[in-house]
């Protein structure tokens, strides 16, 4: 387009905007902030959404998962996989992998041990993924199996950090979790598998005779990536392995609905995304819509204005294609201009917003204006310059000789029409927006007020560098003695540990097997979520105990065979209230006394309550990677940080702190889709707000304009200057109330949109509605009264001489 318009064309729209610099400047700035916000967003979505993964021929890659009737994607057991892995006819290979969080030391001592995110995986793992170590090799089956020679395999972060980047650093002697292992290979530079590990040892020489591994109601082996076959399409592929699954559950009598499930790995790593990214777009483009309307409008206004010109040119000889192209070259330069100013902006805001964000949530996508966005760009050129110089082109169009006498009362008469049902579209999409910002914004207060069954506030957590601790028994002594010195500082009310920290969806469940005599369907699965604690949990997170009492420091250290059940657990199976001295198995068939009735806890951010829940002792369950809480007496709570780090150092040598936070935090990270989605839509709301008000603003001082013959000859006859003021008030509130009406119906429709994001507020709610209509009428009454205001000043013989 911009080619064909050529050169002359476009030097006379640039000589046109020398003459006229302010609203030149008025209309790329509006363009430069819709494609601004719009090229960002693009940015993200095609980070994650359109660039490959960094794997070979990553389209191959997918994620297979386990379901249950009522545990979707839950974690699978060593020895399901390897029944998926000897018997499937779809994949050329398949992986699990169980993330850790571990201690490594570079030698065979603990002496520098640090912690890391390590991977327990089966020697298949790198040949699915696609990769090959850059030094050294991969694993190999034999080693794949307990009782082999243990192995590492390193990233290239901590091959260069710990192991010096040396050569020699293969068949080196590492410590992982108190344990020496060889060193045989070192991974290719990040990203070297989905979140970003730096060790992967074999799970299959962790698989003892009769250890948790080799159960199959003991999911020890995580999640499982698969590599398919050329020939194979995802629905076959859940086909084939939902054969191998029915299989499984029919040899091993398995209750309760279980299925195999294939996706594609993009769709695992960014599903949660999806929903917060496309609302966004959805939004932006509306920005980008009212940034195109408004500056269509300014472009409107120079054409009208410039009506007489065009009618002489017609009538020298300037047919009407002329016209529209030299029109159209005007608006073409505003879109290249706005677009070019756009395109600096969003990659300013995509290094910035992508800081922002939690790590964890892009899952490492990487945001950037690439070859990608740039052709996007292009596009979105062309785009804005369509539809800005669309209405001012098919105006100019309509310019003749015949016209010019007449042309100012037509000119106003005809543009004036369309601007008014612009400013009305860009009133209506702007509020639109403000309602839908509106709803987010009261649900995320009350998110924030909810009672999710603890109270988060004021509660310091973090993990502990377990170094040189291994076994169950050895473990609770450490743990104990944590506890013991964080409990003894001044400043600290409570210390509790726990395997999960609350208010996040629960990833460990266990099922249960209560008394006999509780009603219960015949066969039926009880699986639970299942919370492994210290004593003082209850108290540190301050979740009520209903009944009965907590368990002790004693019993969790000991492992005692005692649990505490949540109020839903006891109302299901001991709806008369007699729960208390009740028993439970559920990891040996040592039945378990419960002691206790908690209050039902919720995942934070979420209305309804998730499965029923116990609560066992920490003695009980080999742990590491725990998380301590500590609520302070008061003050922030990350000033106890620096006293722990010192008394845990004397108390509990090589012991060191990790993943230091407030728990208030940690739960804000929980909800960070929610958050982003919430304030995307609040800044698009104000600057669609902003375009609107100046459309409103720009239409009230051009009618103001071209109606000062009418205007001065009303004060000649008498008028007060408040009833001309009030004219042209009354202009822009019609305008406003147009399009509020407009706006409302728009917004209704669009919160239907964001309805999965709303927490405790309907999409209907009234108060959402009401205030965006309120605060749209302030602004647009803000935006009419100063035009307004000038024209109560007008000065009639001043004003006739120049009419």
């Amino acid at each position: 387009m911009w080619v064909r318009f050529g050169s002359l064309s476009t030097c006379a729209a640039a000589r046109t905007l020398r003459r006229q610099p302010a609203s030149a400047l008025l209309v790329v700035a509006a363009l430069a902030l819709g494609a601004a916000a719009t090229i960002t967003l693009f940015a993200f979505v095609s980070a994650v959404f359109l660039e490959p993964l960094p794997y070979p021929d990553s389209g191959r890659l997918v994620w297979v998962q386990e379901n249950h009737a009522d545990i979707p994607a839950r974690a699978i057991s060593f020895p399901n996989f390897l029944d998926w892995q000897a018997e499937n006819r779809s994949f050329t290979a398949m992986a699990t992998f169980r993330r850790a969080r571990s201690t490594f030391a570079a030698g065979s001592g603990e002496q520098r041990a640090r912690a890391v995110d390590a991977l327990q995986v089966p020697a298949s793992y790198f040949r699915v993924l696609g990769l090959e170590p850059t030094l050294g090799r991969d694993f190999t089956a034999d080693e794949d199996r307990y009782g082999a020679p243990l192995v590492a395999i390193v990233s290239h972060s901590l091959w260069q950090s710990e192991l010096g980047g040396r050569s020699d650093a293969i068949g080196a002697t590492v410590t992982i979790d108190g344990v020496s292992h060889t060193v045989v290979g070192v991974a290719p530079p990040a990203p070297e598998a989905p979140g970003r590990p730096e060790a992967w040892v074999l799970a299959g020489q962790r698989a003892a005779p009769r250890s948790a591994w080799t159960q199959r109601d003991n999911r020890q082996a995580g999640y499982v990536l698969a590599r398919l076959k050329p020939d194979v399409t995802i629905a076959q592929a859940t086909a084939d392995l939902q054969r191998v699954e029915e299989r499984i559950a029919r040899d091993h009598r398995f209750e309760g609905g279980h299925t195999a499930e294939v996706l594609p790995l993009r769709t695992a790593l960014y599903g949660n995304l999806r929903l917060p990214l496309l609302v966004s777009f959805g939004a932006v483009a509306m920005l980008l819509l009212i940034a195109c309307v408004n500056a269509s409008s300014l472009l409107l206004i120079r054409a009208t204005a410039r009506a007489p010109e065009l009618a002489l040119r017609a009538a020298l000889g300037a047919g009407t294609r002329h016209i529209v192209r030299h029109v159209l070259a005007e608006s073409a330069l505003f879109a290249t201009l706005g677009t070019a100013a756009g395109v600096l902006l969003a990659a300013l805001a995509t290094k910035v917003l992508a800081a922002a964000l939690p790590a964890t949530l892009l899952n490492g996508a990487v945001p950037a204006v690439g070859l990608p966005v740039a052709v996007f760009s292009i596009v979105l050129m062309i785009g804005i310059g369509v539809l800005t110089g669309l209405p001012p082109a098919l105006r100019a169009a309509a310019a003749s000789f015949g016209e010019t006498v007449g042309a100012g009362a037509r000119a106003t008469a005809g543009g004036g029409r369309v601007r008014d049902a612009l400013a009305v579209v860009q009133i209506a999409l702007a509020l639109a927006l403000l309602v839908c910002a509106a709803l987010l914004v009261e649900s995320m207060a009350r998110l924030e007020r909810a009672n999710y069954g603890f109270d988060a506030s004021g509660v310091l957590t973090f993990r502990v560098l377990e170094a040189g601790q291994a076994g169950r028994e050895a473990q609770a002594r450490l743990h104990a003695r944590v506890l013991e010195s964080i409990a003894a500082l001044p400043g600290v009310a409570s210390a509790a540990i726990v395997q999960e920290l609350p208010g996040r969806e629960p990833r460990w469940q266990t099922d249960i097997a209560p008394d006999s005599a509780m009603p219960r369907v015949p066969g039926e699965l009880i699986n639970v979520d299942w919370a492994v604690v210290s004593g003082a949990y209850f108290d540190a997170l301050r979740i009520p105990i209903a009944s009965g009492r907590a368990i002790t420091e004693r019993e969790a250290a000991d492992g005692a065979a005692v649990m505490v059940i949540d109020e839903s657990l006891a109302r299901r199976f001991w709806p008369n209230g007699d729960a208390l001295g009740k028993h439970i198995k559920y990891d040996s068939a040592v039945p378990i006394e419960i002691v206790g009735v908690a209050a039902e806890v919720r995942a934070f951010g979420r209305e309804e309550l998730g499965r029923i829940k116990i609560y066992t002792p920490y003695g009980r369950s080999e742990l590491r990677d725990v998380a301590v809480v500590v609520r302070g007496t008061g003050g922030e709570p990350l000033a106890l940080l620096p006293q722990i780090r010192s008394a845990l150092q004397s108390a509990v040598p090589g012991t060191g702190v990790y993943d230091a936070s407030t728990l208030a935090a940690e739960l804000a990270e929980y909800v960070a889709p929610r958050t982003l989605t919430a304030s995307l839509l609040g800044v698009f709301a104000i600057l669609a707000t902003s375009l609107a008000a100046l459309g409103i603003y720009g239409v009230v001082s051009y009618a103001a304009l071209h109606r000062t013959r009418e205007l001065v000859i009303r004060i000649a006859l008498g008028a007060r200057p408040a009833s001309i003021a009030r004219l042209l008030l009354a202009k822009g509130m019609a305008l406003a109330a147009t399009g509020i009406g407009l706006g409302l119906v728009i917004g209704a429709g669009a919160s239907h949109v964001i309805a999965s994001f709303l927490f405790g507020v309907s999409t209907t709610h009234p108060a959402a509605y009401a205030v965006a209509a309120a605060a749209f009428a302030v602004v647009a009454v803000a935006a009419s009264i100063a035009p307004a205001w000038r024209a109560r000043k007008l000065d009639p013989a001043l004003a006739m001489r120049n009419a």
